[in-house]
Formats: structure tokens, C-alpha cells, sequence
């Protein structure tokens, strides 16, 4: 089932750690964590992703981290801006095969940092005065699973894209990296269009659905000619090539 109730929360409400964690993630080189022989327009694109993601590191009004609380107890945690960076490629020796995907989860160590401090924030959460009479009792991992065995256990549990890709094509400038521009035609071409969430150059702190609907709208009426009268539309969010 859907879940009932959720709370969109800000790094420094969560964190006690944000101004450090955020202070260690703008110090890093763009291309550090970075796949080897990312393109040099990539690396561009990423250096402005970085210094976007250390002032949201930093304010209280961007959601981290997203707790989606079911009709049982507990709940989900979900780390809604992911610094690391992966990788899809045709398979060279099977063209027509499916494309090999790499997410690359927690390349970035800062991914980690993050995801301890959210685990953190839900254990002071649930041993709250408001919840303890309740008897709350964490069974995965466990309350006493801290530092290095914590760490271990995230990169063993976590879902990679959490079933929302995004970023293949990004709407971005092209000596960013990007792939298609504002009116979302593929650079380089004249009548090509992606509408999904390949569009998307960084993960909404919500669920990319709704932001799918925007762009398949803003497609609809921003044609040179207007909206093409009867033509329907479809939305998802999987990764289109």
C-alpha cells in the first residue's frame, strides 16, 4: 500500500553534522568521484550540480530526506539528492541487447555521510518522548549497528535508484553536458523531443511522477504551432535512450 503519511525534512534539521558534511562535499575536485574518462563537458555540468547541492546541503527548505511512514509501523528512509553519479552504455558487442546500467551507488562518500545521519535523525525520532511509550524496536539493523558496521550494512541494503531514474538527457547547455535544451529538443537535431525524467539533471526532492506530468505539458503547448489537437500522451519514469 501507499504510504499514509510522509515528512519532507531539510539536511540541518536532520543533521547535526550538516555544516561539516556540506564543508567536505564543496571541497571535493568535480570530477573526483566521477566515472574515469567522464567528458570534459560533463565535468562542467557536474561542477554546477556541486555548488547547487552544497547551498541545499545547507538550507532547511530543500528535502533530504524524505521519511514515508505506512499504515505499519516504521518506515521508509530515502535520501531524495544523490551525489553520485552513474553510467548507462550500449553493450558494444551486443548492440541490441539490453544497455548496461553501472548506478554507482555511494561513489560518492558523501552519499554515506548523508545516509548515516538520516538513519540517525529517525532513531532519535522514534525514541522521542511522544514514541516511546509505544515500545519502539528497531529491527534492521539494529540499534546497536553504528560507525563502520552501519556504513556496511547501508551499501549491502540500499536501492539504487529507489525505481526512479532520472538524468540520461539532461536539460542542460551542451558544453554542460547536457542533451537536449529548454524547448527539449535533442541538440543537434530539429524534431526530436525527450519528455520523461531522462530530462531531469538532478532528482526533485518529490516524486519524479508529478514532475513528469510538467514536462509532458510543457511539451504539449510549446511546440512552434501550439498543442497538437487530439494527441495523446504518455508519462513514466524509466530511463529512455
Amino acid at each position: 500500500m501507499a504510504p499514509n503519511l510522509g515528512a519532507w525534512l531539510g539536511f540541518p534539521v536532520t543533521s547535526p553534522q550538516w555544516d561539516s558534511i556540506a564543508s567536505r562535499y564543496e571541497a571535493q575536485r568535480p570530477a573526483a568521484f566521477l566515472p574515469t574518462g567522464t567528458h570534459a563537458t560533463v565535468v562542467q555540468g557536474y561542477r554546477a550540480f556541486q555548488r547547487l547541492h552544497g547551498r541545499l546541503l545547507r538550507t532547511k527548505n530543500a528535502n533530504w530526506l524524505w521519511h514515508a511512514i505506512t499504515g505499519s509501523p516504521g518506515g521508509v528512509v530515502m535520501n531524495m539528492h544523490i551525489l553520485s553519479h552513474g553510467t548507462v552504455n550500449i553493450n558494444v558487442s551486443e548492440p541490441y541487447a539490453e544497455p548496461i546500467v553501472d548506478y554507482r551507488a555511494l561513489t560518492n562518500p558523501v552519499d554515506i555521510a548523508v545516509m548515516v545521519e538520516n538513519i540517525g535523525f529517525l532513531r532519535r525520532y522514534l525514541r522521542s518522548p511522544d514514541l516511546m511509550p509505544y515500545g519502539p524496536l528497531e529491527t534492521s539493523p539494529g540499534a546497536d549497528v553504528q560507525g563502520a558496521d552501519l556504513e556496511e550494512w547501508i551499501r549491502d541494503s540500499i536501492v539504487p535508484s529507489n525505481f526512479h531514474p532520472i538524468g540520461t538527457a539532461a536539460k542542460m547547455p551542451r558544453e554542460m553536458g547536457g542533451v537536449v535544451d529548454e524547448e527539449l529538443f535533442v541538440y543537434g537535431t530539429e524534431k526530436l523531443r525527450i519528455a520523461d525524467a531522462s530530462i531531469m539533471p538532478m532528482l526533485p526532492g518529490a516524486n519524479t511522477q508529478q514532475t513528469c506530468y510538467m514536462i509532458g505539458e510543457k511539451v504539449l503547448v510549446s511546440g512552434p504551432d501550439g498543442p497538437v489537437p487530439g494527441y495523446g500522451w504518455g508519462f513514466d519514469t524509466n530511463i529512455y535512450l
